[in-house]
């Protein structure tokens, strides 16, 4: 099983790569679609937290990963401490 920091950069890594294959393959079979509007959206992969945007499907992608780890994180603490106290 993973631990926690290994799941961490697991589903974030999930997350950034998903987004601009599918946004670059996209322009592939869509060649209406704008190419510098498709790699400003890639680009947005690269930003501090502090300033996400809700509205960047990269960013809030990114974002609910971390999110899901925090939750593993704190419920895999909880079960860690009942085994301590149960002993």
């Amino acid at each position: 099983m993973f631990g926690t920091f290994q799941l961490t950069i697991l589903l974030n890594l999930y997350a950034i790569t998903k987004f601009p294959t599918r946004s670059v393959v996209g322009c592939w079979d869509d060649e209406s679609l704008d190419t510098q509007a498709v790699i400003a959206g890639v680009f947005e992969t690269f930003h501090h937290p502090y300033d996400m945007s809700e509205s960047s499907e990269i960013q809030t992608a990114m974002f609910n990963a971390a999110d899901r780890w925090w939750a593993f994180k704190q419920l895999n603490h909880l079960h860690q401490t009942r085994e301590a106290a149960a002993q």
